[in-house]
């Protein structure tokens, strides 16, 4: 233990083991990065109403990211509670001590269950309950810091950063904090090159018009080869168009046989006067299925209705998860209590009870199975053309070419390869009609 250590946890009686005063530690810095961001997407809010800008996904986003650092700075509040520090403290000590110090944990849910008397058997049920609890810790502070990291407004709106695979999470994290320049991209440009070219090869028969888009598509390679990325990209965005429509008639034709090609091709391409509009309002199946792991990743950035919907649904069954912790506990507490009569008992208990039941959330809303698919229409998960890539083409095709830096081809090669992507998953993935 370092002095500085020592000197801390004078102030913090009541913590035994090291490794929770790290972890408090830690959910105050997770706390005050989230504090800081939150005021950084709040100035930008009240500059855009300075500016008398309107710009619809922007003010979306932040509103967006406003309410995820709210919940991070919250399940942070909930995890600092002297009471929760003090149950971590006391039940990292009984692991250290316990069967389980040297097991996974299927092995001690394993050994807890399968224990024969049932005193012991509850004893090691809640030691593995405690373990259990330990081990959620780590994985919430990975999840918070790309959390955070995705609510930057550099992350969300400055590069709208749309998953980038060749960026790992320390990568994301130091670039979104400003840590590190968006220049790092331009290293990356030659694998995402490669990997667009295989993608393509993989996806050119699912649409059959993409055949026709080849030569364009070999162009924007050769010229990206040449490190000539200006015009590169300025091929690169009405080449995406183009696959996008296509793709999208191809799904609207295979959705509604009953339409002719004439009335197909009237809609998409003639009555939808732009791709921002047409990802918007074309009304498709919802056959493709997501997850709610999806909805904090590739979707975490998304405005749409039914998104934003089931990522509410999802942080209310989180916070119920949140309320119900130590409930069993709470209940066995009061049962002990010989200073209360039965009544009175009885009454603290359904108290307790409402309180974490009560939380706004009704039946239907109940996540039962985590693992159950959303389905979705697909043009929701092309939202990603209709933001910053978006803005970036109008400018281009208004002639402002001096907003092309070299790092932004990465961007535009990764737009082209989570299109072909969209494509490839869709026809994989799609419900039967």
């Amino acid at each position: 233990m370092n002095g500085n250590s020592d000197v801390v946890k004078k102030e913090n009686k009541y913590l035994m083991n090291d490794a929770v005063f790290e972890m408090q530690r830690n959910l105050e810095f997770v706390k005050k990065t989230a504090n800081l961001i939150l005021e950084e997407n709040k100035d930008y809010k009240n500059g855009i109403e300075r500016w008398n800008s309107s710009n619809s996904w922007i003010e979306q986003r932040i509103k967006k990211n406003i309410s995820n650092l709210n919940n991070i700075i919250s399940e942070a509040n909930w995890h600092l509670k002297r009471s929760n520090i003090q149950n971590y403290d006391s039940s990292y000590t009984k692991i250290l001590n316990s069967k389980f110090k040297n097991m996974t944990m299927d092995e001690a849910i394993n050994k807890a269950m399968n224990c024969k008397d049932d005193g012991p058997k509850i004893e090691l049920y809640k030691e593995s309950q405690m373990m259990s609890e330990m081990m959620l810790i780590p994985i919430f502070f990975t999840s918070v810091n790309f959390g955070i990291a995705q609510s930057t407004i550099k992350y969300s709106i400055e590069l709208d950063l749309n998953m980038p695979i060749h960026l790992n999470l320390k990568d994301t994290i130091d670039l979104s904090l400003n840590f590190r320049e968006p220049t790092m991209l331009v290293d990356f440009i030659p694998d995402m090159r490669k990997i667009t070219k295989e993608k393509m090869l993989s996806v050119i028969n699912q649409v059959s018009s993409f055949q026709t888009k080849k030569n364009v598509f070999d162009t924007v390679i050769k010229l990206s080869e040449e490190k000539n990325y200006v015009c590169s990209n300025i091929l690169i965005m009405p080449l995406i168009e183009s696959l996008t429509k296509d793709f999208l008639k191809a799904v609207y034709e295979s959705q509604n046989p009953n339409l002719n090609e004439e009335q197909i091709e009237k809609l998409i391409y003639c009555e939808y006067n732009s791709l921002n509009e047409l990802i918007s309002k074309i009304k498709l199946t919802s056959d493709y299925p997501i997850n709610y792991g999806e909805l904090q990743g590739e979707y975490f950035g998304s405005t749409n209705q039914l998104i934003v919907k089931e990522n509410n649904i999802y942080h209310k069954n989180l916070k119920l998860q949140q309320n119900s912790r130590g409930y069993l506990q709470k209940v066995s507490n009061i049962c002990k209590d010989e200073s209360l009569t039965d009544e009175e008992k009885i009454n603290k208990i359904e108290t307790l009870t409402e309180k974490i039941l009560n939380h706004g959330i009704k039946e239907k809303d109940l996540i039962k199975d985590i693992k159950k698919p959303i389905f979705i229409p697909i043009n929701i998960r092309l939202e990603f053309l209709q933001r910053k890539m978006y803005q970036d083409r109008n400018q281009i095709l208004h002639g402002q070419f001096d907003t092309i830096e070299p790092w932004k081809h990465y961007l535009y090669l990764n737009g082209l390869y989570k299109l072909f992507e969209v494509v490839e998953d869709y026809y994989k993935k799609r419900k039967p009609n």
